[in-house]
């Protein structure tokens, strides 16, 4: 009876958890793409990165940048996990009190 319901909380906890790190996720693997392609990568400028006769600097830069979004998207992850487990208690309550 509670099998679904627990399936989707945890569902809701791990969208948000993967919300959180999604930003430090994304510069890490910019930082493995620049390292294999023995490309410089840091926050000051736009180094050239030629893979396969392309530039992929900017856009290596661009994602490697998106790490500093990891202090705004960890502290909303925060609050909405507040606000998951306050919705969670009153669902699972609910279901509870449906099959008593």
């Amino acid at each position: 009876a509670f099998g679904n319901v627990y399936l989707s909380i945890l569902i809701g906890y791990l969208a948000i958890v993967l919300f959180a790190f999604s930003p430090f996720l994304i510069a890490l693997s910019a930082g493995a793409v620049a390292e294999c392609f023995d490309c410089t990568l840091n926050e000051a400028n736009v180094h050239p990165c030629v893979v396969l006769g392309v530039d992929i600097g900017e856009g290596l830069y661009f994602l490697g940048v998106m790490g500093w979004f990891f202090m705004l998207s960890f502290p909303t992850a925060g609050l909405c996990l507040l606000g998951w487990t306050a919705y969670s208690v009153f669902r699972l309550f609910k279901k509870w009190k449906e099959n008593r």
